[in-house]
């Protein structure tokens, strides 16, 4: 118990100067997302989701959090269970035609509004649903894309704060 407290405290310690949290340490998983929180999500290649600063697709293959790869959750009021994240470089993150994301947007009108599905089976962790297809890692390989009509491996992530 002793253990498991200490190692709570020191990744809380090292999130808050900017540390690394890989998944499954210091996650908030089994909690649900809330406004203004900042967030950053790790997929199943435990690697981390980058926004790429907007300037290409987003991918999930950074290996600790700095700034392009903390998310912040935006609820929809009249729909808390929705939600919108704003990438670090003030944009929204938006599906592209190609089904690819990107931290484009200048608004929530063009932006991909989320749903939260927690209920993957898998230790608490987190699937992300835009318009019935889920947020796929791809596995750190190529681009992210929201393409998936199920949740597997690679539709499965950690949220951990900031």
């Amino acid at each position: 118990m002793i253990a498991k407290t200490l190692k709570s405290l020191f990744l809380g310690v090292a999130m808050m100067v900017g540390g690394n949290a890989h998944a499954g340490e210091g996650n908030l998983n089994g909690r649900s997302l809330a406004d203004g929180q900042v967030i950053s999500l790790c997929g199943s290649n435990n690697r981390f989701l980058s926004s790429e600063n907007g300037t290409r697709t987003m991918r999930c293959n950074r290996v600790s959090i700095g700034a392009w790869e903390r998310f912040t959750v935006e609820m929809v009021s009249t729909n808390p269970e929705r939600f919108f994240l704003k990438a670090s470089n003030g944009r929204y993150i938006r599906i592209q035609t190609n089904s690819r994301m990107r931290a484009s947007a200048t608004s929530t009108a063009d932006a991909a509004l989320f749903t939260d599905d927690d209920n993957t089976n898998s230790a608490g962790q987190h699937s992300f649903d835009v318009r019935g297809t889920f947020l796929s890692s791809e596995n750190g390989t190529q681009a992210v894309r929201v393409n998936r009509r199920s949740v597997g491996a690679w539709e499965r992530w950690d949220v951990s704060g900031r």
